[in-house]
């Protein structure tokens, strides 16, 4: 197993090549981006350099990180242990530059951060201690039903269920959502129990959930949903209501008192990430606010 102090025992021992902390910055770059180029890219350098710091740091630890493929880098499993290791390096290197910058409850300016409506509630005891800790930071809770661009600063922060992150955003897994079909218990006494029989409310067109529209169109013999909704909020009352059933997160579906009619859906578990932008990734207002929400963690496997 690589550990930090394996990392620099290593290069220490190794007279021949460098090690310092650019050469983990790279590695770092690529593993994210998975990409020689999304990791030039990211780092604004070189394709050649990129290449070359990773052969460098290859050496200096005497173990293959990468493969290189058609597709892109394909982490090696020593590449998977180093990046945990990389990290801890990364957040000292922050930490350090905190100290020197003062007293971190000085921290002023705005943070803007973006959920989904539905998963507000898990992060509201996360704003409510970064807003105790520091009083000097305004915030504000987005919580639009699509995805704010981190590029074009519509947010600092995302608390985003996704699959594909995306290369130059950087940020952290947090947990995993599992999806169930789910109905009040009133829709029974009408419909039965029956998954086909039931009258289903998806999400608008627009939204182009495409897995929730190929699982109805397998159940539901062509006929149409009795209501599309544009958030998940109005899935949720609607649903709650009796309207229909629902494809929702178990924790959501749980909390409103619905029934869960199966199993959760395969392959629909979608995986939670608390992101940023990669040129803001050191910004102490930023990664105060996703730092905390890795120690506090956002619990959204209860069921």
């Amino acid at each position: 197993m690589v550990s930090d102090c394996h990392l620099r025992t290593m290069a220490e021992q190794n007279s021949t090549v460098s090690f310092d902390w650019d050469d983990a910055r790279i590695f770092l770059a690529a593993y994210r981006a998975g990409s020689l180029m999304g990791a030039a890219q990211t780092l604004g350098v070189s394709h050649s350099t990129v290449r070359r710091r990773l052969a460098s740091l290859e050496a200096a630890l005497d173990m293959k990180l990468f493969t290189a493929t058609p597709e892109g880098l394909v982490a090696t499993d020593g590449a998977e242990t180093a990046y945990a290791a990389a990290e801890r390096i990364e957040a000292a290197v922050a930490s350090f530059s905190d100290r020197m910058t003062g007293d971190a409850r000085e921290l002023q300016g705005s943070l803007v951060v973006t959920t989904l409506d539905g998963l507000a509630e898990y992060l509201a005891p996360i704003m409510a201690r970064y807003a105790a800790t520091y009083p000097r930071v305004d915030m504000t809770l987005n919580t639009e039903n699509r995805f704010l661009d981190l590029a074009r600063r519509e947010a600092d922060i995302a608390i985003r269920l996704t699959n594909s992150p995306g290369e130059r955003l950087f940020g952290r897994k947090v947990g995993a959502v599992d999806y169930v079909p789910c109905a009040a218990p009133q829709l029974f006494e009408r419909y039965g129990r029956d998954v086909a029989d039931i009258p289903w409310i998806l999400w608008d067109r627009a939204a182009r959930a495409v897995g929730s529209e190929k699982w109805y169109a397998e159940r539901s013999d062509g006929r149409a949903p009795i209501a599309r909704v544009t958030n998940a909020v109005a899935m949720l009352s609607l649903a709650r209501a009796g309207l229909g059933g629902a494809l929702l997160p178990v924790p959501l579906a749980v909390s409103a008192g619905l029934t869960v009619l199966s199993d959760p859906i395969d392959d629909f578990t979608t995986t939670l990430w608390c992101l940023c932008h990669q040129d803001l990734r050191h910004s102490q207002r930023i990664r105060r606010f996703m730092d905390l929400v890795i120690d506090q963690g956002i619990d959204v496997s209860r069921s």
